[in-house]
């Protein structure tokens, strides 16, 4: 997979896993947050409970992110614009988690 350029790159579903702890992945939304640029809602996938972003992660840059702890890594799961919205819906109703 090449390297993912936000500021230039659209993706239909991106998917980052990180060792960074779950509540830092969490705080780096608090800005856009307090702005109002995103809002925040609690959503699960076959059990496992996120935190779901949607809004205008820049000034270019307006989608949704679903992000669970899964273990000791947190996972990801990006749409880069409004336009695949429905298909993002769709893929992260099927998530499935091996715990």
């Amino acid at each position: 997979v090449p390297p993912v350029d936000v500021a230039n790159q659209r993706f239909a579903l991106r998917v980052v896993i990180e060792s960074t702890d779950f509540d830092q992945v969490l705080k780096k939304y608090e800005p856009a947050l307090k702005k109002g640029d995103l809002t925040q809602s609690a959503t699960s996938s076959n059990g496992q409970n996120g935190v779901r972003f949607d809004g205008n992660f820049t000034k270019d840059l307006r989608g949704a992110v679903v992000i669970y702890k899964v273990r000791d890594k947190t996972v990801s799961i990006f749409t880069d614009a409004d336009t695949f919205k429905p298909d993002y819906e769709n893929i992260i109703k099927t998530i499935k988690f091996n715990l």
